[in-house]
């Protein structure tokens, strides 16, 4: 019950002054019920709840207050006036919980806080149960603003904000730290460092929650020096670090391949009395993994080792694909084994990362090899771990060999999955076998498996690739029949496939198709037919897409001016060449090599006549 005081007392605070008005005397209420009637009618409705409490009627009485604080055409002017000229001291004590209960249960947060102050002020103290009630109510609202953030509905949780607002309800702490966290969450940075502002103003003191929420933001959005910049200010305000930030900085600094900074930060954390634990060397693992630094992996685990720092299943799983990222499958192998012998059960993600690892490098046979090993430590391979080997196959064109490992998969009473099936696709779709594409199309379906637009993909890039394009187009409409909706890659495919023949018109077709369709054509769909347009030498026209990938808000990039260079070079377009190539440099683009050949070639054209 004390605790249930106390979080009330505390909720007071966040209730405008205005609303806690001293209770009402009898005098006060007898003022406001001016008219006689209005006085005899008040008078009338407290008789009958007496009475209804005597009789121990608690249902009725209960309906009756409900009608007297929600009805419009109600004699009294607040709860508190009914409150204050119910005197029967005997019966005092259930009418006001009574009371407190039905106004937390209708949502009346301000009217069951003055009634509580009320209560507080007279020396009584309501019952648990209805305190309970009035708790309930005061964090609806946090509890609404948590259900619409939930739910990714963050317009929802700002209106239930606004209206706690206009009903004169201050958010308090809690329901700030919730939208704060789904803007970060959004990388809204912006909008979530304005509600840190506002819950500044309005005396709301920013708890731990809080700074960690938003240097988590901050780390992940890339703007570290603001993250710092808020570590600074946690510790102007003496609010206690914890793990959580620590690992948030050095998650952003690791993305950023800043590791050395990110050593530091582990130094103040050991520093401040926090022991670095498995997640905080997965984040560094994974650090020196992008950082390309395959041997700070290994100096890491050691250093990790040395400190007696226990290796989990998730901690380890980082580390070796780290070192395989990095090549360093032996050693991958080396630390599991040695992993395995301190206890740690390995499991389906290890092992398959080695598989993987493995063939990566196109050693087929290693790989083969790990998964026998998989079996006999009791780790089920799954499609995951025979999904890296059938890639590879299919890469390397030995399609028969991956054929068998499907069958080995069956045999093992693993279901090929879809992923499966579309690395078919490709594999017999590069190799120039259409009918056994078809067939798989017709396998999955007849397993009730639906080929999605990958497996369609698939397909039709290596039709295009193939000049089938007719084909191409049919399974095109095949997979809109079918329910598949193309996307802007397929349509890049088709538009490149037919470029790549001249066939300009049919390019166009199926930009404004996907046009049509509302799905956005991307630089690459745009540098495509500048190309194609380019090379038939219907260079205003490839000069007309140049200004619309400018209106779209896209950004030009070496590629569109290579064409536009070649195009104009081939026309013996020489200024326009030039004016490209100077364009180009200021906006920052690095010419290439297919940028400076067709200049070349121009220049000594030039240089003839002029000789």
């Amino acid at each position: 019950m004390a605790t249930q005081l106390r979080l009330v007392r505390k909720l007071l605070l966040h209730v405008p002054h205005r609303h806690l008005k001293n209770p009402l005397s009898f005098a006060s209420c007898l003022y406001l019920c001016t008219d006689s009637s209005t006085h005899q009618e008040c008078e009338e409705q407290v008789r009958k709840l007496r009475i209804l409490l005597q009789q121990q009627r608690t249902a009725t009485a209960e309906n009756l207050i409900k009608t007297l604080i929600l009805s419009k055409t109600s004699p009294f002017s607040s709860p508190n006036d009914l409150f204050t000229l119910f005197s029967v001291s005997s019966l005092k004590p259930l009418f006001t919980n009574m009371l407190l209960s039905v106004l937390s249960s209708s949502k009346m947060p301000v009217e069951a806080l003055q009634l509580y102050s009320s209560v507080r002020k007279e020396g009584g103290f309501p019952s648990l149960a209805s305190v309970n009630l009035l708790l309930d109510c005061l964090f609806t609202n946090g509890k609404a603003v948590q259900a619409a953030v939930k739910s990714g509905d963050l317009k929802r949780a700002r209106e239930v904000v606004d209206l706690m607002k206009k009903r004169g309800v201050r958010p308090n702490v809690f329901i700030y730290n919730v939208l704060i966290g789904v803007l970060c969450k959004e990388k809204k940075m912006r909008d979530a460092e304005e509600l840190f502002d506002e819950m500044c103003k309005r005396n709301l003191v920013p708890t731990r929650v809080t700074y960690n929420t938003l240097i988590d933001g901050y780390s992940k959005a890339a703007e570290l020096e603001k993250a710092f910049d808020l570590r600074e200010r946690m510790k102007i305000e003496n609010v206690e670090a914890n793990l959580v930030k620590f690992n948030s900085l050095r998650s952003g600094l690791c993305k950023a391949k800043r590791m050395e900074e990110a050593k530091k930060v582990c130094q103040e954390m050991e520093a401040n009395g926090f022991v670095s634990d498995g997640f905080t060397y997965s984040i560094l693992f994974h650090g020196f993994s992008r950082s390309g630094d395959g041997e700070g992996v290994i100096a890491l685990y050691k250093e990790a080792i040395g400190k007696g720092a226990r290796i989990n299943s998730y901690t380890c799983s980082i580390l070796l694909n780290a070192l395989c990222k990095q090549g360093k499958i032996e050693k991958a192998e080396e630390i599991l084994g040695k992993e395995m012998e301190n206890r740690l059960d390995p499991n389906d993600v290890m092992f398959n990362t080695i598989v993987n690892g493995y063939c990566r490098r196109g050693d087929i046979n290693r790989a083969s090899f790990t998964i026998e090993q998989m079996e006999n430590r009791g780790v089920r391979p799954n499609c995951i771990t025979f999904n890296s080997l059938i890639d590879k196959l299919c890469e390397i064109r030995e399609i028969d060999k991956a054929e068998k490992w499907v069958k080995k998969m069956a045999e093992k009473g693993i279901s090929p999955n879809l992923e499966t099936h579309n690395t078919l696709i490709n594999g017999y779709g590069r190799m120039g076998l259409f009918d056994r594409c078809f067939q798989i199309l017709e396998e999955m379906e007849c397993h009730g498996m639906k080929p999605n637009v990958v497996s369609y993909g698939s397909l039709i890039n290596c039709l295009c690739k193939d000049g089938k394009l007719l084909e191409a187009e049919i399974v095109l409409r095949d997979m809109e029949d079918r329910g598949v909706s193309p996307s802007t890659q397929i349509y890049n495919m088709l538009i490149d496939g037919t470029c790549s023949v001249g066939r300009i018109k049919d390019a166009f077709k199926f930009f404004d198709e996907m046009v049509e369709s509302k799905i956005a054509p991307t630089l690459v769909t745009y540098n495509v037919l500048i190309n194609g347009l380019c090379k038939k030498e219907r260079i205003m026209e490839a000069e007309d897409l140049l200004n619309q990938i400018i209106s779209t808000g896209l950004s030009p990039d070496v590629i569109t001016y290579n064409s536009l260079i070649s195009g104009h070079s081939c026309a013996g377009n020489t200024q326009e060449c030039l004016e490209l190539y100077e364009n180009m440099k200021k906006l920052g683009i690095k010419p290439s090599l297919k940028t400076s050949h067709p200049l070349i070639i121009l220049m000594k054209k030039e240089y003839k006549i002029l000789s």
